[in-house]
């Protein structure tokens, strides 16, 4: 297994994602870059901003829950598609995420936009020397 990376499988409904990395925040930006690269290709960065992202307190996966929804939401919503992020952990015990992104009509789609994450399929654990989580999206 390399040190950080993800894979995918299309279903008729649904896209299975398995994530891993060293650590527990590396594990959640890298939920956030393969849920990207399902539905879009990012070829420049020249009107790259920042999006930040607060999440409160909870068990590893109703944050991640939470994460991948607010990514949809920066999507759908505002037609801005994250190309990096980097997460950290709170004072609190949340999460703050700091996205960059681009505007949507910059990137190219490869796939349909998912609309939700299901609530059924979430797993976030450490693994021996890394952690790994599993989650499906909903076209």
């Amino acid at each position: 297994m390399t040190e950080t990376g993800h894979r995918f499988s299309p279903h008729t409904a649904e896209h299975g994602f398995e994530v891993w990395a060293p650590t527990r925040d590396q594990c959640y930006a890298e939920a956030v870059r393969a849920l990207v690269a399902s539905f879009a290709s990012v070829p420049s960065r020249a009107q790259a901003r920042e999006v930040r992202v607060e999440l409160a307190p909870a068990c590893e996966e109703d944050m991640l829950a939470d994460l991948l929804e607010e990514v949809l939401e920066v999507v759908d919503d505002r037609d801005l598609v994250p190309v990096d992020v980097a997460v950290e952990d709170t004072a609190d015990g949340g999460l703050v995420a700091e996205m960059i992104v681009v505007p949507g009509d910059t990137v190219e789609l490869v796939g349909d936009l998912p609309q939700s994450v299901a609530v059924d399929g979430l797993s976030f654990r450490h693994e021996s020397d890394h952690w790994v989580c599993r989650f499906l999206v909903e076209d």
